[in-house]
């Protein structure tokens, strides 16, 4: 691969052999292939696949180096500092830095290309669904590009556990950026399974779901098994350490509920539903599918119809009742 060759997206897929619950779970093997070759294969849908590991981890030294990626050592803690030296070392113009977990083999590349061209067309910072705070798609499916300022900013001014989790500094400080809210996903995508790998318990469903297709299979595909069988309750029990419903507090929703009001929504057709001045939004009783804005007891739709009264229905099937009162 030739060093310095401008991309649109470079992908940072950063994995090491010492996590301290399943230390060696990126090279377990599921249906045939480490666990980690899944996921660079998604993440190649997206964009130039850099691997990021700490120094002297020569497990996935050799097995990035046998599989064509180039390969970045670095600081196993200052995890943002590893990344950014990966993006400088291979594709320094990049324009936009997405970083790829080694732990979440399910993916969307097409939530991911999508959040890119999106950013692109608008010239934004981050992609965030136009959705009430801490309301997401299932768990351990999605990743977005963010743009170069984003990462630079928090390379230079990220301090502390912001070096180790680089998406903290970015949380904390969404008013820094130009931020550019997207019409949510089709409702399939909500679901309360727990699709990354952290727990034995967490493998054991990956390689269930793997097994059933003899591949990786899409999101899509794997939701809807999923909800045919009662696979996903092998690991209902466990939870996540750190992510977006553990690591941030209630105002930190509070500051990010009001960056969204009244902001342009870009819809899945690239049109842009400009809210009324001073709309507030409203969802649907699931809080999956974005209705409108509100303002002066109307509720105004995305498809531009204004309702005062009456029963508003969505895409989950769940709608509400509106009412001027």
């Amino acid at each position: 691969m030739t060093r310095g060759r401008p991309q649109s997206v470079s992908v940072v897929l950063t994995a090491r052999t010492t996590s301290h619950r399943n230390p060696r779970k990126v090279l377990e093997e599921v249906e045939g292939k480490p666990l980690i070759y899944w996921i660079a294969q998604k993440l190649s849908e997206v964009g130039h696949v850099i691997l990021a590991i700490p120094t002297g981890d020569k497990l996935l030294l050799e097995w990035g180096k046998a599989e064509g990626l180039d390969v970045f050592e670095g600081s196993e803690d200052d995890v943002t500092g590893r990344m950014m030296g990966a993006v400088q070392e291979y594709q320094p113009d990049a324009q936009y830095i997405m970083r790829g977990l080694g732990d979440c083999p399910l993916l969307e590349p097409s939530f991911s290309k999508r959040a890119h061209q999106v950013l692109r067309e608008h010239r934004g910072d981050a992609f965030v669904w136009a959705l009430p705070p801490f309301t997401y798609p299932v768990y351990g499916t999605q990743e977005f590009p963010r743009s170069r300022k984003v990462w630079d900013d928090t390379n230079i001014l990220g301090v502390r556990d912001e070096r180790e989790h680089p998406d903290l500094y970015y949380h904390r400080h969404r008013g820094r950026f130009k931020i550019i809210y997207h019409d949510p996903p089709p409702p399939v995508y909500f679901r309360p399974y727990r699709l990354e790998v952290d727990w034995a318990e967490d493998l054991e469903l990956i390689r269930k779901i793997a097994k059933h297709f003899g591949k990786m299979p899409t999101l899509q595909e794997a939701i809807e098994y999923l909800d045919k069988c009662d696979d996903h309750k092998i690991n209902r029990l466990r939870s996540e350490k750190t992510g977006m419903t553990i690591s941030y507090r209630q105002s930190d929703r509070a500051t990010w509920w009001k960056l969204m009001v009244n902001q342009p929504v870009v819809m899945w057709d690239n049109t842009v539903y400009k809210p009324v001045t001073n709309g507030q939004p409203v969802y649907c009783r699931r809080k999956t599918c974005l209705l409108g804005y509100a303002s002066e007891g109307k509720l105004y739709r995305l498809n531009g119809e204004v309702v005062v009264a009456g029963i508003v229905t969505c895409p989950c099937g769940t709608g509400r009742t509106w009412s001027a009162k």
